[in-house]
């Protein structure tokens, strides 16, 4: 009777990226833990299960990391050591960023620009004035992507 062996982790976790959960961005890691299986010359295990998979709202991106021989478990670990390094750096330049962003004082919002404007040109122009005033303010704009069309509606943006 052949003993079952108990799959083990080093990690085992899935995350989703955003706070919102209709949003779904995640990362999923898992390393098998394979630290309790022979390596025998004649039927020598080579693979275990390493994931690690990254996607935002409309991409993925999954990495292999083979550890057949030492070569490859050398450039594995390699790989994985630049991506950490690489994914460290550009979080720590968002953080500044972000410090730097928060720090700004803040600008009012275009479509609020554009109302006092036009306020002070009906005033001027009369029933012109207020008939530009209220077309400016309802001035669908379409992009070079017509499906993704911004309409400005006193003050605000939406998508349609």
């Amino acid at each position: 009777m052949s003993e079952e062996r108990a799959t083990r982790y080093h990690i085992r976790r899935r995350e989703f990226l955003n706070d919102n959960p209709e949003l779904p961005a995640f990362i999923i890691g898992v390393v098998e833990d394979t630290s309790d299986l022979p390596d025998d010359p004649e039927d020598r295990w080579k693979w275990g299960t390493v994931v690690l998979d990254l996607a935002d709202c409309s991409r993925r991106v999954s990495f292999d990391f083979d550890l057949n021989d030492a070569a490859s478990r050398a450039n594995s670990l390699r790989k994985i050591n630049l991506i950490a390094e690489v994914v460290n750096a550009v979080r720590d330049a968002i953080a500044v960023e972000v410090e730097s962003r928060n720090a700004r004082p803040q600008r009012k919002k275009r479509a609020q620009g554009l109302r006092g404007v036009t306020s002070q040109s009906s005033k001027s122009n009369g029933a012109l004035g207020k008939r530009l005033s209220h077309l400016i303010l309802n001035q669908t704009i379409v992009g070079s992507n017509p499906t993704r069309a911004a309409s400005f509606s006193h003050g605000t943006v939406a998508e349609r």
